[in-house]
């Protein structure tokens, strides 16, 4: 079993530097690398007891549901685009892969890091653009829940 823990995460860890890449270079996360990827966590969940494969179907459900109506309510009162269509299937795929806790940590931890990253980009930065790729913040928000989110759960309910 172990093996099969090791090369779930090898594929998780190596699509998400992909994402990475593409995002920040293209401001594109393809179906290609989405899609297949929320099959996989899926597939691992059966595999694995860790996510169950209920938590996989509800992470990834959830993760998928959630940045959707964001992405729908935004683009219904602005009229432009803030998340896109790949943001919201990554997110899905984090959800299959790392459970539906794993979801709400990426969430709240990614938009933590796009937030801090976008004030200080706009705070020392001539170029006043607004458009963050959301991406690698999903990715190491995804990285920091795989290898250390047990950590983050335990320090948080011994100080609340």
């Amino acid at each position: 079993m172990p093996i099969v823990i090791l090369f779930k995460q090898l594929i998780f860890i190596l699509t998400g530097f992909v994402i990475i890449y593409v995002d920040i270079k293209r401001n594109i996360i393809p179906d290609i690398i989405t899609i297949p990827l929320i099959i996989l966590g899926l597939f691992f969940s059966l595999l694995t007891s860790e996510p169950s494969w209920q938590s996989s179907g509800i992470g990834a459900l959830f993760g998928y549901l959630f940045f959707f109506l964001i992405a729908w309510f935004y683009q219904k009162k602005t009229k432009e685009i803030g998340l896109g269509g790949g943001d919201v299937k990554y997110l899905a795929a984090i959800g299959a892969f790392l459970g539906f806790w794993g979801v709400i940590f990426v969430i709240f931890i990614s938009s933590g890091l796009a937030l801090l990253t976008f004030l200080v980009r706009f705070l020392i930065s001539k170029n006043k653009q607004r458009i963050l790729p959301f991406g690698p913040f999903l990715a190491v928000s995804g990285f920091l829940y795989m290898f250390w989110g047990h950590n983050f759960y335990l320090l948080i309910s011994k100080n609340f």
